[in-house]
């Protein structure tokens, strides 16, 4: 996933993102925040849950 396609995953506009800045970085922690979903209800469940690291750039771009 490339940069440009991770910040449109989670709403915002790469033009946004200028200065490696205390607010950019304030702004990108809330849009990932808001637009990601962990995968929490598992823990409630019998069922295991593992994340992978090759697979979570994958189901972080196709899931909403």
């Amino acid at each position: 996933m490339s940069p440009d396609e991770y910040l449109a995953r989670i709403g915002v506009d790469p033009a946004q993102v200028t200065a490696p800045d205390y607010d950019t970085l304030a702004r990108l922690i809330a849009a990932h925040a808001t637009s990601v979903p962990f995968e929490t209800l598992a823990v409630t469940h019998t069922a295991a849950t593992r994340v992978q690291a090759s697979r979570s750039p994958s189901r972080t771009a196709s899931r909403r």
